[in-house]
């Protein structure tokens, strides 16, 4: 019976440095990303490969070629049993002026 590994998130920045940052990462099989969040938006995507996020909002389940937007400040946790290409898009909360 395999074990889900736990891992915290990989992305350790505490600000993105521009207003929109594209994100490639490959999960492993059998990956549990533990419960954290972002002052930035995400929009999680799976190009291979299927993503479950839970939030307090609910279980979500991202097949390829699908997306899910998660808001500001919301606390995700994510699991992929098979393993995949996980992509997403990182948007600051605002853009600061000039």
């Amino acid at each position: 019976m395999n074990q889900w590994r736990s891992t915290p998130s990989r992305f350790k920045k505490k600000t993105l440095g521009r207003p929109v940052l594209p994100r490639a990462t490959n999960m492993p099989p059998w990956e549990h990303v533990k419960t954290h969040k972002h002052t930035w938006g995400q929009l999680a995507y799976t190009s291979n490969g299927v993503l479950t996020l839970f939030t307090p909002e609910g279980k979500f389940i991202i097949p390829p070629q699908q997306a899910l937007w998660l808001p500001p400040g919301l606390e995700h946790e994510s699991f992929c049993r098979y393993g995949g290409k996980f992509r997403s898009v990182l948007l600051m909360k605002s853009i600061p002026s000039a």
